[in-house]
């Protein structure tokens, strides 16, 4: 059965609904910028206590330094500063309420969330996930053969990782995707942008037998359990290099 998607008339109302929501919770929602603006308000004592609870202070600062130096930051890094992706969620529910795709640097910014934009090969998404050495329950298993089902193209990629991909998310399901995976225990985030390699069995970085042989190294299943990457660690680490 093909989704029709919203009507014009539902499209209008649940923009504007949404809009609102936004517009309403904005000024309460965490970002980098933000919070950089609050610790240079705050006393020295306060903001010496802030950076150091923040473990992405000391790569926005090398940054600064980078740009004081007369260096540039590539457009990719000036959008997280703009915009933290993981501080968009009303937007994408706006996106797909509206049945939008992302603009600009914000293809880069839905990276984070393991939602790649792919056209022109498909006007549609491709949803990574993350599998610590490739282990997924049967019940997990048949979860998200139906997630593909009814928010894809009806079937899964297996990719040389030992991880798994939902091909041909159409921009209405963006959000919905995302909830399906996460309430099966699943998860996306960091499957692209500035991420950690997960651990798999085909590398040095998981043990082959993870998961399956209760005497094997658990590391390997253990690190899906913190899944989100430090949100400017490989650039920033570029830039300290450089510096």
């Amino acid at each position: 059965m093909q989704d029709s998607g919203f009507t014009e008339d539902q499209k209008q109302y649940l923009e504007g609904y949404i809009a609102a929501l936004v517009k309403k919770r904005s000024a309460a929602l965490p970002t980098v910028s933000s919070s950089l603006g609050a610790n240079a308000q705050a006393s020295s004592t306060q903001s010496a206590e802030i950076q150091l609870k923040d473990p992405a202070f000391i790569h926005i600062a090398a940054q600064d330094r980078w740009v004081e130096g007369g260096g540039k930051l590539v457009p990719e890094e000036v959008a997280k500063r703009a915009k933290h992706p993981f501080d968009m969620w009303d937007e994408m529910l706006a996106n797909a309420a509206a049945g939008r795709f992302p603009k600009g640097t914000d293809i880069f910014l839905h990276k984070f969330h393991g939602l790649f934009y792919v056209a022109p090969n498909q006007d549609a998404f491709m949803l990574r996930l993350r599998l610590p050495g490739g282990i997924v329950s049967s019940h997990q298993a048949k979860g998200l053969g139906s997630v593909a089902k009814r928010f894809g193209g009806g079937y899964l990629h297996v990719t040389t990782r030992a991880n798994l991909q939902i091909r041909e998310i159409g921009a209405t399901h963006t959000t919905a995707v995302l909830t399906a995976i996460d309430e099966l225990g699943l998860t996306s985030r960091g499957a692209g942008a500035d991420n950690i390699p997960q651990p798999d069995r085909q590398s040095r970085r998981g043990h082959r037998f993870a998961g399956a042989d209760r005497y094997a190294p658990p590391h390997s299943r253990a690190a899906s359990l913190h899944p989100e990457p430090p949100r400017t660690l490989r650039a920033a680490a570029q830039v300290q290099h450089r510096l």
